[in-house]
């Protein structure tokens, strides 16, 4: 099978967009060549990537998608603790006060979800119940959005089609991030 190999640069740029930030490439260049020339070796394959950085494996999906890749993507949960808390080598920065803090963040998104799944349909009142949650142990999030869970475009409602809830935040000395996929 031939195909044309794209500049890993022109890959990483179209795919802009995420939470948090503008104008940043959800993947990175190294990412987009490393994964262009492992899929570019077999002729198809499953490749499996965690939902802890979900805004990454919706950019690699997507780009997946886009170049017509011969690769079905495997998005698998998030490895947690037995307390919520999103397994990360991060972690091993938290002090242990820190690390009892961190655990707000998947309370969080719970508690955004749980305010999808009463019926409410704005992604404004489940993200304040996720502030609130964060505010409570002390953590003021980098971002917290609510985003469409296949394009990363804010999410306008939460009656219908999935949305990513995705928080950041530094706990002590580690930036931690998380993320859920409420309704759909």
């Amino acid at each position: 099978m031939r195909r044309a190999t794209l500049a890993p640069a022109l890959i990483a740029a179209a795919l802009l967009t995420g939470c948090g930030e503008t104008n940043r490439a959800l993947i990175s260049e190294d990412r987009a060549q490393a994964l262009q020339e492992a899929i570019d070796q077999v002729e198809s394959a499953c490749s499996e990537h965690n939902a802890q950085d979900a805004q990454q494996a919706i950019a690699i999906r997507r780009m997946v998608r886009d170049l017509d890749f011969p690769v079905q993507i495997e998005v698998l949960p998030t490895v947690r603790e037995p307390d919520g808390l999103a397994m990360s080598s991060r972690n091993a920065y938290l002090s242990p006060e820190d690390r009892q803090r961190a655990v707000a963040l998947i309370r969080a998104l719970r508690a955004a979800e749980g305010v999808a799944a009463s019926g409410e349909t704005r992604p404004q009142v489940a993200l304040d119940a996720a502030r609130a949650e964060l505010e409570r142990a002390g953590i003021e999030p980098e971002y917290l959005e609510a985003r469409d869970a296949e394009g990363l475009a804010p999410a306008e409602s939460l009656n219908g089609r999935p949305v990513l809830v995705a928080v950041a935040a530094r706990v002590g000395r580690a930036r931690l991030i998380d993320n859920l996929v409420i309704g759909g």
